[in-house]
């Protein structure tokens, strides 16, 4: 069973639109949208691994962040199954 993956994402906008990646999955021939982010490392705090990830990803650093909720997300791509809890921060 694989192991459950606390990752933290951003969900940057700017009036109506938000930042996001667009990923393709090749063994299901599909194309989706992910918020920005990854994962938390042990004993890191959502807040500081988001600011983390989106320095890492982009060069870019955060205003006003805030926890947004937390989603449960069970899923299946790139041929696996997956479980990551996802901490959801805004900015």
């Amino acid at each position: 069973m694989p192991p459950i993956r606390p990752i933290a994402l951003a969900v940057p906008r700017r009036g109506n639109d938000l930042l996001v990646f667009e990923y393709h999955d090749l063994t299901k021939g599909e194309t989706f949208y992910r918020p920005l982010g990854g994962g938390i490392a042990f004993g890191e705090a959502a807040e500081a691994a988001v600011r983390r990830e989106l320095q890492e990803e982009l060069g870019a650093g955060l205003l006003d962040v805030r926890l947004a909720g937390v989603l449960e997300n069970i899923f299946h791509a790139f041929g696996r199954d997956g479980h990551a809890d996802l901490l959801h921060t805004v900015s």
